[in-house]
């Protein structure tokens, strides 16, 4: 009950900023949050688990608090054992969980441990997940691809799997623009800063040519069009990989 309640004036104003104070300026103690552990592993219906979710998510205000929050005993592998097992109409808590991960995944440390936790094959799932509801968890999911792709543990398992490549490049225009944005800093990391061939021939197998130069023929200049700039030329100078021809049906889209 006392979660309850606390998840549903955590976003009063002000409430956010005390609750931070109380459980991590003033305590210091990760034993403050075992409640919210304990409600995350027992309880027994989603919406209980929901607002301890968003209790942590909002008491994440700053590098300290989220580092924090990480750092708590089991809190990752439990979070994690959130998205992985099987539960009735999960989308809602699934969302708080993500948000929550983008939250606190600050540091090195953190992403590798969701990596070995398994995170990848979750996000490579949602992303390749077509249905209309999907996309809220599917924006989320490239948010957290951008952030784990920053470490070499990320960058291997987001290659290793079958289909998460292929996922980030069909959702390529199909989401909202930071979305996309997200998901062509991925490729474009993978391609064209660190070279990995099994990417980029999984992004062309997918039409990822012609699916990056749509993304370019829609922006202005700036940071999003100069990497899918660099990564047509990646895409389409790939050595020991078939190269995508460009679909007739887009023959009026300009690559440069």
């Amino acid at each position: 009950m006392a979660v309850r309640v606390l998840g549903l004036v955590s976003g009063e104003n002000g409430v956010k900023e005390k609750l931070h104070r109380l459980l991590i300026l003033q305590s210091g103690d990760r034993n403050r949050l075992s409640p919210l552990t304990s409600t995350l592993r027992e309880a027994e219906n989603s919406s209980s688990k929901i607002e301890a979710v968003r209790i942590l998510d909002s008491i994440s205000i700053d590098n300290e608090s989220k580092r924090f929050v990480a750092e708590t005993e089991d809190l990752v592998p439990v979070l994690l054992s959130l998205l992985l097992r099987p539960g009735p109409d999960p989308n809602h808590l699934h969302a708080a969980v993500l948000s929550l991960l983008i939250s606190i995944a600050v540091t090195r440390s953190v992403r590798i441990r969701l990596v070995e936790l398994g995170l990848v094959g979750f996000l490579s799932r949602t992303v390749s997940d077509r249905s209309a509801a999907a996309v809220p968890l599917a924006e989320k999911s490239l948010k957290l691809l951008s952030l784990l792709s920053t470490c070499p543990e990320g960058r291997a398992a987001i290659s290793g799997d079958p289909n998460c490549v292929g996922g980030i490049v069909e959702r390529l225009m199909k989401v909202s623009k930071p979305a996309t944005e997200d998901a062509v800093a991925v490729l474009w990391g993978m391609c064209c800063l660190f070279k990995d061939g099994t990417v980029a021939e999984k992004a062309v197998r997918n039409h990822g040519v012609t699916k990056v130069l749509l993304v370019m023929q829609s922006e202005g200049e700036g940071n999003v069009r100069s990497m899918c700039r660099e990564l047509v030329k990646a895409l389409s100078s790939g050595d020991g990989f078939v190269v995508e021809s460009y679909d007739t049906k887009t023959t009026h889209i300009m690559p440069y």
